[in-house]
Protein backbone atom coordinates (compact mmCIF):
# COMPACT_ATOMS: atom_id res chain seq x y z
CA UNK A 1 0.00 0.00 0.00
CA UNK A 2 2.92 1.99 0.63
CA UNK A 3 4.70 1.90 -3.09
CA UNK A 4 0.94 2.62 -4.12
CA UNK A 5 0.60 5.66 -2.30
CA UNK A 6 3.83 7.07 -3.81
CA UNK A 7 3.17 6.10 -7.09
CA UNK A 8 -0.76 8.14 -6.28
CA UNK A 9 1.06 10.64 -4.42
CA UNK A 10 3.67 11.65 -7.86
CA UNK A 11 0.46 11.70 -10.48
CA UNK A 12 -1.39 15.24 -11.13
CA UNK A 13 -4.66 13.97 -10.99
CA UNK A 14 -4.77 13.11 -7.90
CA UNK A 15 -2.88 16.22 -6.40
CA UNK A 16 -6.90 17.73 -6.04
CA UNK A 17 -6.75 14.89 -2.75
CA UNK A 18 -5.56 15.22 0.68
CA UNK A 19 -3.19 13.16 1.80
CA UNK A 20 -5.66 11.25 3.71
CA UNK A 21 -7.61 10.93 0.53
CA UNK A 22 -4.89 9.56 -1.65
CA UNK A 23 -4.30 7.28 1.33
CA UNK A 24 -7.47 5.61 1.37
CA UNK A 25 -7.37 5.59 -2.22
CA UNK A 26 -4.44 3.84 -2.29
CA UNK A 27 -5.41 1.44 0.15
CA UNK A 28 -8.24 -0.34 -1.97
CA UNK A 29 -6.02 -1.29 -4.32
CA UNK A 30 -3.17 -3.63 -5.66
CA UNK A 31 -0.62 -4.00 -8.01
CA UNK A 32 -0.82 -6.48 -11.17
CA UNK A 33 1.54 -6.28 -13.48
CA UNK A 34 0.28 -7.84 -17.16
CA UNK A 35 2.79 -9.78 -19.74
CA UNK A 36 2.63 -8.03 -23.54
CA UNK A 37 -0.32 -9.00 -25.36
CA UNK A 38 -2.24 -9.96 -22.62
CA UNK A 39 -6.16 -9.49 -21.81
CA UNK A 40 -6.61 -7.40 -18.66
CA UNK A 41 -10.59 -8.19 -19.28
CA UNK A 42 -12.97 -8.88 -22.14
CA UNK A 43 -15.64 -7.35 -23.85
CA UNK A 44 -18.80 -8.36 -21.85
CA UNK A 45 -17.76 -9.53 -19.14
CA UNK A 46 -18.93 -9.11 -16.15
CA UNK A 47 -17.13 -5.86 -14.34
CA UNK A 48 -15.44 -7.11 -11.29
CA UNK A 49 -12.54 -4.41 -10.90
CA UNK A 50 -11.84 -1.28 -12.15
CA UNK A 51 -7.49 -0.87 -13.12
CA UNK A 52 -5.34 2.60 -13.41
CA UNK A 53 -2.79 1.91 -15.82
CA UNK A 54 0.70 3.25 -14.11
CA UNK A 55 3.34 2.23 -16.79
CA UNK A 56 2.81 0.29 -20.08
CA UNK A 57 0.57 0.71 -22.97
CA UNK A 58 -3.02 -0.45 -22.94
CA UNK A 59 -4.75 -0.85 -26.52
CA UNK A 60 -9.45 -0.35 -25.45
CA UNK A 61 -10.77 -2.95 -28.49
CA UNK A 62 -14.47 -2.68 -29.57
CA UNK A 63 -16.02 -5.49 -31.33
CA UNK A 64 -18.90 -4.39 -33.53
CA UNK A 65 -22.16 -6.78 -34.39
CA UNK A 66 -20.51 -7.22 -37.85
CA UNK A 67 -17.76 -8.86 -36.55
CA UNK A 68 -15.31 -5.83 -36.88
CA UNK A 69 -12.70 -4.54 -34.57
CA UNK A 70 -12.59 -0.66 -33.64
CA UNK A 71 -9.32 0.70 -31.82
CA UNK A 72 -11.05 3.03 -29.45
CA UNK A 73 -7.75 4.23 -28.24
CA UNK A 74 -4.10 3.59 -27.00
CA UNK A 75 -3.51 4.15 -23.50
CA UNK A 76 -0.31 4.76 -21.92
CA UNK A 77 0.35 5.16 -18.14
CA UNK A 78 -2.16 6.94 -15.82
CA UNK A 79 -5.23 6.04 -17.29
CA UNK A 80 -8.42 4.39 -15.79
CA UNK A 81 -9.74 1.18 -17.42
CA UNK A 82 -13.30 -0.01 -16.95
CA UNK A 83 -14.51 2.73 -14.98
CA UNK A 84 -17.67 3.63 -17.01
CA UNK A 85 -19.06 -0.08 -16.29
CA UNK A 86 -18.21 -0.31 -12.89
CA UNK A 87 -19.99 3.14 -12.18
CA UNK A 88 -22.98 1.39 -14.62
CA UNK A 89 -23.30 -1.65 -13.53
CA UNK A 90 -22.43 -3.41 -16.67
CA UNK A 91 -20.68 -5.49 -18.16
CA UNK A 92 -17.08 -4.49 -20.11
CA UNK A 93 -17.30 -1.95 -22.88
CA UNK A 94 -14.48 -3.45 -24.73
CA UNK A 95 -11.12 -5.66 -24.78
CA UNK A 96 -8.72 -4.17 -22.64
CA UNK A 97 -4.78 -5.87 -24.23
CA UNK A 98 -1.33 -5.15 -23.86
CA UNK A 99 0.75 -3.84 -26.51
CA UNK A 100 3.75 -4.31 -23.95
CA UNK A 101 4.40 -5.15 -20.08
CA UNK A 102 1.99 -2.88 -18.37
CA UNK A 103 1.49 -2.70 -14.70
CA UNK A 104 -2.18 -1.75 -13.36
CA UNK A 105 -3.70 -0.97 -9.58
CA UNK A 106 -6.48 -3.13 -9.22
CA UNK A 107 -9.59 -1.74 -7.59
CA UNK A 108 -12.29 -4.31 -6.41
CA UNK A 109 -15.84 -2.77 -7.88
CA UNK A 110 -17.60 -3.11 -4.17
CA UNK A 111 -14.63 -1.37 -2.33
CA UNK A 112 -14.15 1.37 -5.24
CA UNK A 113 -17.99 2.48 -6.03
CA UNK A 114 -18.38 2.64 -2.00
CA UNK A 115 -15.67 4.89 -2.33
CA UNK A 116 -17.32 6.59 -5.59
CA UNK A 117 -20.41 6.79 -3.34
CA UNK A 118 -19.54 8.38 -0.18
CA UNK A 119 -16.44 10.70 -1.52
CA UNK A 120 -17.94 13.60 -3.40
CA UNK A 121 -14.17 14.52 -4.92
CA UNK A 122 -13.77 11.59 -6.03
CA UNK A 123 -17.34 10.68 -7.50
CA UNK A 124 -16.85 14.29 -9.28
CA UNK A 125 -13.10 13.62 -10.53
CA UNK A 126 -14.60 10.06 -11.56
CA UNK A 127 -17.59 11.11 -13.41
CA UNK A 128 -15.66 13.87 -15.67
CA UNK A 129 -13.37 10.36 -16.43
CA UNK A 130 -16.59 8.69 -17.45
CA UNK A 131 -17.60 11.40 -19.49
CA UNK A 132 -14.70 11.51 -21.75
CA UNK A 133 -14.78 8.20 -22.04
CA UNK A 134 -17.85 7.50 -23.58
CA UNK A 135 -17.95 10.27 -25.49
CA UNK A 136 -14.09 9.08 -26.97
CA UNK A 137 -16.35 5.46 -27.48
CA UNK A 138 -19.27 7.15 -29.47
CA UNK A 139 -16.80 9.31 -31.78
CA UNK A 140 -15.50 6.14 -32.93
CA UNK A 141 -18.50 3.94 -33.13
CA UNK A 142 -20.39 5.59 -35.93
CA UNK A 143 -21.99 3.67 -38.60
CA UNK A 144 -19.36 3.15 -41.50
CA UNK A 145 -17.69 -0.61 -41.70
CA UNK A 146 -14.31 -0.61 -42.77
CA UNK A 147 -14.83 -1.61 -46.41
CA UNK A 148 -16.92 1.54 -46.46
CA UNK A 149 -14.02 3.98 -45.05
CA UNK A 150 -11.15 2.14 -46.78
CA UNK A 151 -12.96 2.69 -50.07
CA UNK A 152 -13.63 6.36 -49.46
CA UNK A 153 -9.94 7.15 -48.75
CA UNK A 154 -9.13 5.29 -52.15
CA UNK A 155 -11.62 7.25 -53.93
CA UNK A 156 -10.36 10.41 -52.08
CA UNK A 157 -7.07 9.50 -53.61
CA UNK A 158 -8.28 9.09 -57.05
CA UNK A 159 -9.75 12.07 -57.11
CA UNK A 160 -7.06 14.37 -56.21
CA UNK A 161 -4.77 12.71 -58.70
CA UNK A 162 -6.52 14.20 -61.41
CA UNK A 163 -5.02 12.29 -64.48
CA UNK A 164 -8.08 10.31 -66.08
CA UNK A 165 -5.53 8.31 -68.06
CA UNK A 166 -3.68 6.24 -66.00
CA UNK A 167 -4.96 2.62 -64.71
CA UNK A 168 -3.53 2.13 -61.54
CA UNK A 169 -3.07 4.62 -58.55
CA UNK A 170 -0.51 3.28 -55.53
CA UNK A 171 -1.52 4.26 -52.27
CA UNK A 172 1.94 4.73 -50.67
CA UNK A 173 0.65 3.30 -46.93
CA UNK A 174 1.11 0.41 -44.58
CA UNK A 175 -1.79 -1.50 -43.23
CA UNK A 176 -0.81 -0.11 -39.98
CA UNK A 177 -0.80 3.36 -40.58
CA UNK A 178 -4.29 2.70 -42.49
CA UNK A 179 -5.54 1.15 -39.61
CA UNK A 180 -4.47 4.17 -37.06
CA UNK A 181 -6.32 6.29 -39.64
CA UNK A 182 -9.84 5.21 -39.96
CA UNK A 183 -9.88 3.70 -36.62
CA UNK A 184 -10.03 -0.08 -36.87
CA UNK A 185 -7.39 -2.73 -35.87
CA UNK A 186 -4.67 -3.88 -38.24
CA UNK A 187 -6.52 -7.60 -38.10
CA UNK A 188 -9.55 -6.07 -39.05
CA UNK A 189 -8.08 -3.63 -42.03
CA UNK A 190 -5.91 -6.59 -43.03
CA UNK A 191 -9.59 -9.09 -43.98
CA UNK A 192 -10.78 -6.02 -46.02
CA UNK A 193 -8.24 -5.66 -48.10
CA UNK A 194 -7.99 -9.11 -48.56
CA UNK A 195 -11.53 -9.43 -49.49
CA UNK A 196 -10.87 -5.78 -51.90
CA UNK A 197 -7.94 -8.08 -53.61
CA UNK A 198 -9.62 -10.99 -54.03
CA UNK A 199 -12.37 -9.28 -56.02
CA UNK A 200 -10.08 -7.39 -58.08
CA UNK A 201 -10.29 -3.56 -56.74
CA UNK A 202 -6.59 -3.42 -55.38
CA UNK A 203 -3.26 -5.05 -54.94
CA UNK A 204 -1.42 -5.40 -51.87
CA UNK A 205 2.43 -4.94 -52.10
CA UNK A 206 5.09 -3.87 -49.52
CA UNK A 207 4.40 -0.52 -48.02
CA UNK A 208 1.79 0.62 -50.45
CA UNK A 209 -1.87 -0.26 -52.20
CA UNK A 210 -2.12 -0.61 -55.82
CA UNK A 211 -5.75 0.76 -57.03
CA UNK A 212 -7.62 -0.39 -60.10
CA UNK A 213 -8.94 3.20 -61.13
CA UNK A 214 -12.19 1.84 -62.72
CA UNK A 215 -13.43 0.00 -60.03
CA UNK A 216 -12.99 2.88 -57.64
CA UNK A 217 -15.26 5.52 -60.21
Amino acid sequence: MNEIYKILSGIDDFKKFSQSEIYQIASMGIIKKFRKDAFIYYQNDSCDAVYYLISGLVEKIKFRNDYSSILLKSCDKNEWLGIAEAVHAGGYLYDARTKEVSETIVFLKKGFIEYYSNNLKFSTYIGSKIVKELYNAHFHLDTHTPLEKITGLIKARINSFGNNNIDYIELPITQEQLSELIGFTRETVNKSLKKMEKEGFIKLERGKIVCKRERFI
